[in-house]
């Protein structure tokens, strides 16, 4: 004898707020959080409130030299696989689970932004200004504009590869008005970042060409101060004398020393 049972209901469930309405079926399919249908691309988006969509990352892309463009490009690689690179960033934290996705996106933009734009002649993330001569530290800020990471990814980022042991910071200070202000960071990247990326002969090569650009443009600098203070001084005998100074003298601060008073 065959016994015929009916097939059960489906009948609706209504959270206690009332706000919306879900099947009883849907449980056995689709993720459900607080009484909500959760589509295909809200459930790829939940576990993290950044926007981050992991088979779509947002990653710096470098547009330098050759020689830079490769090591931002080998950075790049991590995401996708981190298990070939990069082995103290794998577990932070948890040594039973690799890094969120997002975390190494964070990290990824975070190392590319610092390698596109690193004084690879004195080691130090920031450039050399082409008009003053003077270095320019690059902080957080700049590298979430650069990145498009907002500033707390930002940190997180940096402190990851701090403890990691890739990159070393120290704090500056500078007074203003007679109180102490905390200025940008120093930062550069430490001999175990670049054994990870086994670098070290385009290490070699890129600092080699950026120690001869540093050189070129301090030279630029003290060239323009030497000029300007010739004018000064061409200025100052015209001043003194009434006339302008003979186009052929051979040492203006010569000139000026027979015009000081005994």
């Amino acid at each position: 004898m065959t016994l015929n049972y009916p097939a059960p209901e489906t009948k609706k469930a209504t959270p206690k707020d009332g706000r919306s309405q879900f099947t009883v079926s849907a449980l056995n399919c689709r993720t459900v959080r607080a009484g909500v249908q959760v589509n295909q691309h809200e459930k790829r988006m939940t576990g993290n409130r950044c926007n981050h969509d992991p088979s779509k990352p947002h990653l710096y892309r470098a547009q330098r030299t050759k020689e830079i463009n490769t090591l931002v490009k080998r950075v790049r690689s991590f995401y996708n696989r981190p298990l070939s690179l990069f082995k103290d960033l794998r577990h932070l934290g948890n040594r039973r689970r690799q890094v969120r996705s997002e975390r190494r996106e964070a990290v990824v933009s975070v190392l590319a932004v610092i390698l596109a734009h690193y004084d690879y002649g004195q080691d130090r993330f920031g450039i050399l200004d082409a008009q003053t001569g003077q270095f320019r530290r690059f902080g957080c800020d700049f590298i979430a504009d650069r990145s498009g990471l907002s500033l707390p990814r930002v940190w997180r980022a940096l402190s990851d590869l701090r403890k990691a042991g890739y990159l070393f910071a120290t704090k500056k200070t500078r007074k203003v008005d007679g109180e102490l202000v905390h200025d940008v960071a120093v930062r550069w990247l430490t001999s175990r970042f670049w054994s990870a990326m086994n670098a070290w002969n385009t290490l070699e090569k890129i600092a080699d060409k950026a120690k001869k650009r540093n050189q070129k443009i301090v030279q630029a600098v003290k060239h323009k101060i030497t000029k300007a203070h010739e004018a000064a001084l061409r200025r100052d005998y015209e001043a003194r004398t009434g006339r302008p100074m003979p186009s052929g003298a051979k040492s203006v601060a010569a000139i000026l020393e027979t015009l000081k008073p005994a």
